[in-house]
């Protein structure tokens, strides 16, 4: 996907000398930056899909073990 975006005269400059300061292109490193601040969202949809064998079974708890493995921002559970 290509996706042109106009920056304002200053940032443009400032990002092709951090670019050219990291040894990369321009849009290279806006990629790297907007993965940053956009992450892929983490999937775990194997989570609760089987019995563990325990007394209280992973499946019946699964929501709380994410939010304890990944806090408050849990993986998508599918």
């Amino acid at each position: 996907m290509s996706i042109m975006v106009e920056l304002p005269d200053d940032l443009a400059q400032r990002l092709a000398a951090a670019a050219i300061a990291h040894g990369t292109t321009v849009e290279r490193l806006a990629i790297e930056v907007i993965e940053a601040r956009f992450p892929a969202p983490r999937t775990l949809s194997f989570v609760g899909i089987a019995a563990s064998g325990v007394k209280e079974p992973v499946g019946r708890r699964h929501r709380q073990l994410l939010r304890e493995a990944f806090g408050e921002r849990p993986a998508r559970d599918t």
